[in-house]
């Protein structure tokens, strides 16, 4: 089941709408340097805090990080509309 789960609306240059899904796929031990990059797909990695995240990522984006925080806390899926949190209940 997906952590979080964000309806974004059509924005230049994307001509549609999209869904993002978040999955918790656990806590990764980084002590054990067990990332391997693929020079082709990433320059570089981090490990972040949330407030890290928050500073480093655009706005819209950002608010994923306490959605899914939220969302492993509650054992339910945290629901967000264009970056905006939503309860369950609520319509999109």
């Amino acid at each position: 089941m997906p952590t979080v789960v964000e309806w974004a609306p059509a924005a230049d240059p994307r001509p549609h709408a999209i869904v993002n899904l978040i999955f918790d796929s656990g806590e990764v031990d980084i002590s054990e340097q067990t990332v391997k990059l693929r020079t082709e797909e990433l320059d570089s990695y981090a490990f972040v805090s949330p407030g890290e995240a928050a500073r480093l990522l655009p706005e819209v984006v950002a608010q994923r990080v306490p959605a899914g925080l939220e969302a492993r806390k509650t054992g339910a899926p945290s629901y967000l509309f264009g970056g905006v949190v939503r309860r369950s209940g609520d319509c999109f």
